[in-house]
């Protein structure tokens, strides 16, 4: 079965932009869908209907979103501090050293930490049979990924990565003075965090926002004129400038860091 998720996980690494976003991309589409009468809040809300269900729905909404944000905080703590190649080598896991400093002092993948905060945050703001049935797909696939992250480490790295393994958990940060020495000597680069993540920013606040608007609009039947969708187009418009902005900057060379 490990051989198998090692497999899986090297396909999905090298597409998982693709496999992730058309997956995700359906619920924008299914908001917008008329009820069936036996279900009174809309064939794919997940919640029971009246004001009981919309309770429900506002609640996990704010608790998903507070989660997404925290995801979001995990992976700019990651890059600000000690950043490694995102993507591997084309497209392929990739390493060429054992990064032991800041957040990797903690947890061994906290990008992949933060990525299962948003993906659970971002399930609980869709509230839809759809997207809960795919969370555990999601999951699934990270473990994939993460075994055959693991299994390439390993094989690279050998008695080197055995013991950070050792020493360092998957997924759940370590607490106490790991938290002291982890980031011993180090400083948090805000440029570094807007040259690799503006994009990664821009897609999920813009999405969620977006996806607040339609859920406001077709399950509780706020006027898109409305005071409060009007603020929601705000948001996404300076959303998209700061989008514009850092492609600018990044494009003049403002964004570049010292990586030595």
């Amino acid at each position: 079965m490990k051989s198998l998720m090692i497999c899986i996980g090297n396909i999905i690494f090298r597409w998982r932009d693709t496999i992730f976003s058309l997956l995700i991309a359906p619920v924008f589409f299914l908001i917008s869908l008329p009820a069936w009468p036996e279900l009174t809040h809309g064939w794919c809300h997940l919640a029971a209907g009246g004001i009981a269900g919309q309770k429900i729905d506002l609640i996990l909404h704010g608790t998903g979103a507070s989660l997404l944000l925290a995801g979001m905080l995990v992976r700019m703590l990651t890059i600000g501090f000690a950043y490694i190649k995102r993507g591997g080598l084309n497209k392929r896991i990739f390493a060429d050293s054992i990064v032991q400093g800041g957040m990797y002092g903690l947890v061994r993948n906290p990008m992949y930490s933060g990525n299962l905060l948003i993906v659970t945050g971002a399930i609980q703001v869709f509230n839809t049979w759809y997207t809960w049935a795919l969370l555990p797909v999601f999951y699934f696939f990270y473990a994939c990924i993460i075994l055959a992250e693991e299994n390439f480490l390993g094989r690279s790295f050998g008695r080197d990565y055995e013991q950070y393994r050792a020493a360092v958990p998957r997924l759940i940060p370590r607490l106490g003075a790991a938290w002291r020495t982890a980031f011993a000597g180090m400083h948090f680069n805000a440029q570094k965090v807007l040259n690799k993540e503006h994009g990664s920013f821009a897609v999920l606040s813009g999405g969620m926002v977006a996806y607040s608007a339609l859920k406001l609009h077709f399950r509780y039947g706020f006027a898109w004129d409305s005071v409060l969708q009007g603020c929601l187009g705000l948001a996404l418009l300076l959303i998209l400038l700061c989008q514009i902005l850092c492609v600018i900057l990044k494009r003049a060379g403002r964004l570049e860091w010292n990586s030595v």
